[in-house]
């Protein structure tokens, strides 16, 4: 467990004792990062029929004229008016229906949390419409829709999980905000600290998979993408 010696962190690990006497272990069949990255593609039906979730979707537009969806999970029970909210930021190329997104969506209503999954530019079924993309280095798109967010809910206490490139986006931003950042809490999974080393290791043999999906998603949009003034034109 490697972390900053700080009082604060200190006491957070005294409360918390289980996370330095745990060790991880992977498990058997899933020994590597790509297999445990793979293997919910394969329990995707699964996951849903126990995580039943169903959204109302809000466009929201940016300042430049840029759109993204942000799915709110439609509470099986009336929430109250001071009910927190939790936002979920999903991993590259996710959205709203992946799994993970699913099943914190779920457990998240049902502990009585307002919840929404704040989708990147261009996912989540949602047409890209500005040259500009969701980029893990930007946390600007994120600030924007968490400002609209907070003045929908200005007083209700507001936490957000980030997975994966979401996680970076979102460790990013509050180390931005700093003292001013209004997320009472959040979660970071799976986060890419290094993204020049993750970039490097997308040629290794264990990660083609992934920059191979990434690239399939990409020529999906490219008719979509070649619409658009300003999108710089690529070959793939």
């Amino acid at each position: 467990l490697h972390f900053v010696h700080t009082s604060f962190n200190e006491k957070l690990l005294e409360n918390a004792k289980e996370i330095t006497k745990t060790t991880y272990s992977a498990t058997t069949f899933l020994f590597t990062g790509a297999l445990q990255t793979a293997a919910p593609a394969f329990f995707r039906q699964t996951v849903k029929r126990k995580n039943k979730v169903q959204y109302e979707r809000e466009t929201f537009t940016f300042a430049d004229g840029g759109i993204i969806s942000i799915d709110w999970v439609k509470p099986k029970d009336p929430l109250s008016e001071d009910a927190p909210i939790v936002l979920i930021l999903p991993g590259m190329n996710g959205g709203s229906y992946d799994i993970y997104a699913l099943a914190v969506a779920y457990q998240a209503n049902k502990k009585g949390f307002r919840c929404a999954v704040v989708n990147h530019r261009g996912c989540a079924r949602t047409k890209l419409i500005t040259p500009k993309l969701y980029c893990a280095a930007t946390t600007s798109d994120f600030r924007e829709a968490f400002l609209h967010i907070s003045k929908k809910y200005p007083t209700v206490d507001k936490y957000a999980v980030g997975f994966s490139l979401g996680s970076n986006i979102l460790v990013n931003y509050v180390g931005e905000e700093g003292e001013n950042c209004k997320l009472k809490g959040i979660v970071s999974v799976c986060n890419p600290y290094d993204l020049v080393l993750m970039d490097s290791m997308m040629a290794d043999s264990h990660q083609k998979m992934l920059a191979s999906f990434t690239k399939q998603t990409m020529r999906k949009r490219m008719d979509e993408m070649r619409q658009i003034e300003g999108i710089i034109k690529m070959k793939l």
